[in-house]
């Protein structure tokens, strides 16, 4: 008897071990994970230039969008050419938005911030790292004498820009 009388205590002790581990488990607080349900951003700040009554740096409530903004630096002077801009498009963090003058010559860069090298005056290209005033001269005087160009890679292949310098703005230019 003395064999059954160890399982029986085994198992007696198995079961009462487990059951307490089990109340404990329940019972006690333990650690609680908490994970944030939102990283929304609350606000962006938006720089607002060109025929504006106020240009400057203005900063809004995520999700508004370029009437917001325009709004904010004081409305559209009369010089202002609003039919060449979106108002409903909405902003992002960073963002510029220009309001062009009547006759101001196009394009500036796009909503998303890149260039269309085919289209661009030097004065924009200069704006670039990199660039500067005498290499966006000479990109725009080949466009003009030899025709758009195919990629943005030409300007390497034609020695227009250093590898290093296209490799630099290369996400901020497009051609179209």
């Amino acid at each position: 008897m003395p064999r059954s009388l160890l399982v029986t205590t085994l198992l007696v002790t198995l079961v009462t071990g487990s059951g307490l581990l089990a109340y404990r488990s329940v019972t006690s607080p333990g650690v609680e994970i908490v994970i944030p349900t939102s990283t929304a951003v609350k606000s962006i700040t938006v720089a607002v230039v060109g025929a504006v009554a106020k240009p400057g740096l203005y900063t809004l409530g995520a999700g508004q969008r370029v009437q917001d903004a325009l709004t904010a630096a004081g409305g559209a002077t009369a010089e202002a050419d609003p039919s060449r801009l979106n108002f409903a498009a909405q902003l992002r963090d960073g963002q510029q938005v220009r309001l062009p003058r009547q006759g101001e010559p196009l394009p500036v860069p796009t909503e998303d911030g890149r260039i269309n090298l085919n289209a661009a005056s030097a004065e924009i290209l200069a704006t670039l790292p990199g660039i500067g005033v005498v290499r966006a001269q000479r990109i725009v005087a080949h466009r003009q004498q030899e025709g758009p160009f195919g990629h943005v890679d030409d300007l390497v292949e034609l020695r227009l820009l250093p590898a290093a310098v296209l490799d630099q703005v290369r996400d901020r230019l497009f051609v179209q």
